[in-house]
């Protein structure tokens, strides 16, 4: 993995677990990456999200027995690449996101950072 896989990426993380975000984050500053984040509760996304200029986003499905496909939604509509994180055993997700990249809890470094780098890099290829 190149230290710098996300340089000049800004990252949403969102988590509802405070160590497993704040250890998330760090994989994500020490690949290069901009941390938004992390929200620990969808309405916290939804809020930090508003207005800021996200590059793709890490998304645990289920935050405190919520689930977080409407915020998937949201981002999806806006072109940003979804990996989501679960510690589900059989996730079920929603058709539309069905082609997003998963990673289960718990992770590596090295999956986070592959995972995010390649959801991406093949949403800057969907788009040229």
């Amino acid at each position: 993995m190149d230290s710098s896989d996300l340089k000049g990426l800004s990252i949403l993380v969102v988590e509802d677990e405070p160590v497993t975000a704040i250890d998330t984050a760090c994989m994500i500053v020490r690949a290069g990456g901009t941390v938004v984040g992390p929200a620990h509760s969808l309405d916290q996304a939804f809020e930090t999200v508003a207005d800021a200029q996200v590059d793709g986003a890490l998304l645990d499905i289920n935050l405190r027995n919520e689930k977080v496909f409407s915020l998937a939604d949201a981002l999806a509509d806006r072109g940003v690449p979804i990996v989501f994180v679960t510690g589900e055993i059989w996730p079920v997700i929603p058709d539309r996101h069905a082609g997003c990249r998963r990673i289960g809890k718990p992770t590596t470094e090295s999956k986070v950072v592959a995972a995010l780098s390649s959801a991406i890099a093949n949403q800057a290829l969907a788009v040229a």
